[in-house]
């Protein structure tokens, strides 16, 4: 049971992943989903550093829609970054 508990735990944290690990030692995450995404929709999504300059990452994918990513490791030295809403 305990080797199931710990995957779950690992999907919950890092998403579907490859079973490879980047650079910094993190699960590699699959990213396939931003394909599905509807044209004319953007999805934000933070925890999962992708920036290579301190600005939030977009992807474009196949379906018309779009995925920022906001996480810019400002826990980590990096950037901090955040989007306003506005409210009706």
């Amino acid at each position: 049971m305990a080797g199931k508990r710990d995957r779950l735990l690992a999907r919950a944290l890092y998403g579907q992943t490859t079973g490879r690990v980047t650079a910094m030692g993190k699960p590699e995450r699959v990213l396939d989903w931003v394909d599905r995404i509807p044209e004319g929709m953007t999805v934000y999504c933070g925890h999962d550093q992708r920036s290579t300059n301190g600005r939030p990452l977009t992807l474009e994918g196949r379906g018309g829609g779009r995925a920022v990513m906001m996480d810019t490791g400002a826990g980590k030295g990096g950037h901090l970054s955040w989007l306003d809403i506005d409210l009706p």
